[in-house]
């Protein structure tokens, strides 16, 4: 079609523009609509007037199928631009500590599939949120609140949530692999089957409400994580690091922390039942009146830990180190002792019936109303005068 030249010079480069405006858009949809009507009455039709008649007849439901067939194919521009409005609300609101419309906006953005990798909001409030399935992967949400928020599903990977409020969220099925978590509060979270594998949860503060059943915290750090009676059992925390952290009274039946790290941790009155401990590093570490009944601590260093009143009943510590450890009316009944160093431990009303252990494994040890197996000729109260004297210099080589 060729235009005539006083329209070209008026529209100038704006031609093309033009021809694909709504206008043009809506006239093509009703001609079509208009030449499907008379296609369905071409029996009727013999002349114009005719041809007139039955569009004017058909008037309103051309009107009808236009508009919702012209509705249908603006949405994508509608969709492109609402994300271009919220993309710019969440930009205008940087460095605001309140919500400043970006609930709405990352909220509609997510519920229309939009890629939020790297979305920025930090210091926002963006409690009751709904990013559940959300593509948040390397996010910086460091210091938001996102009480109550669901997170359900969502990728967190490498995102930033350090001194962040995540009390009472959903993060049921998160993947927040490598994602920083540092002090954030955590009381009642969801946590369910997340995988937090090589996450940092240092100084983090979880409740006996924060549910952790089915997480995966392999090589995970929570150094110094404020832990007391929370509900881990059966988490799954090979490599972990969790020095310096506050676990008393918390429930760890039948965790996995193969090769981890708790050096100086505090597990008084903790149950470590069935946990298998392996070659993990307890040095310093306080289980005052813990439960390790049937755990695996095979090669398990607890040199100098306070293992007052433990109970570690048929507990394999074989090639274990419990080096100037306090064994302290700890029951060691029916435990696997072979190979392990109990050089200057302290085994004053200490339970070693039926243990499995060699003479000579105790002969550096300090007994004093020691109860060992039948078949040892040492003597158990060998040590008494020495122990009483480490009482009084509580500080030994």
């Amino acid at each position: 079609m060729k235009l005539p030249q006083f329209l070209k010079k008026h529209l100038g480069r704006n031609v093309n523009r033009f021809f694909s405006s709504k206008l043009l858009h809506a006239l093509a949809v009703v001609t079509a609509v208009s030449g499907i009507v008379l296609w369905l009455n071409e029996a009727e039709l013999e002349d114009r007037r005719e041809v007139l008649q039955v569009l004017f007849d058909h008037a309103e439901p051309i009107a009808i199928i236009s508009a919702a067939v012209v509705f249908l194919l603006e949405i994508p521009d509608r969709q492109k631009r609402e994300q271009y409005e919220a993309w710019q609300i969440i930009n205008t609101a940087q460095g605001q500590t309140g919500s400043g419309g970006r609930i709405q906006a990352l909220s509609d953005l997510n519920k229309q599939g939009v890629n939020l990798q790297g979305v920025a909001a930090p210091g926002a409030d963006l409690s009751g949120i709904d990013l559940s399935f959300g593509k948040l992967s390397r996010a910086n949400l460091a210091g938001v609140k996102l009480c109550n928020a669901n997170l359900e599903g969502a990728d967190l990977t490498e995102a930033n949530l350090e001194d962040a409020n995540l009390n009472n969220a959903n993060l049921e099925g998160a993947d927040l692999t490598r994602a920083t978590l540092r002090g954030a509060g955590m009381d009642a979270t969801n946590l369910r089957y997340a995988n937090l594998f090589q996450a940092k949860l240092e100084r983090v503060y979880m409740t006996e409400e924060t549910q952790l059943q089915g997480a995966s915290l392999t090589a995970a750090i929570m150094k110094k994580a404020e832990l007391s009676r929370t509900h881990l059992e059966g988490l799954k925390m090979d490599l972990g690091n969790l020095e310096d952290a506050d676990l008393d009274f918390a429930n760890l039946e039948g965790a996995i922390l193969n090769n981890a790290k708790l050096n100086r941790a505090s597990f008084r009155h903790a149950n470590l039942s069935g946990v298998n401990l392996k070659y993990a590093a307890l040095n310093n570490a306080d289980l005052l009146a813990a439960k390790l009944i049937k755990a695996d601590l095979y090669r398990v260093s607890f040199e100098e830990a306070c293992l007052v009143d433990v109970k570690m009943n048929e507990a394999n510590l074989s090639s274990a180190s419990l080096r100037k450890a306090d064994l302290s009316d700890a029951d060691l009944t029916g435990a696997n002792l072979k190979s392990t160093k109990l050089a200057g431990s302290i085994l004053h009303c200490t339970c070693m019936k039926e243990a499995l252990l060699e003479e000579k494994d105790v002969e550096d040890a300090i007994l004093c109303q020691t109860i060992l197996p039948e078949s040892f000729s040492l003597l158990p109260d060998r040590d008494c005068k020495e122990f009483r004297n480490t009482l009084l210099n509580p500080e030994r080589d």
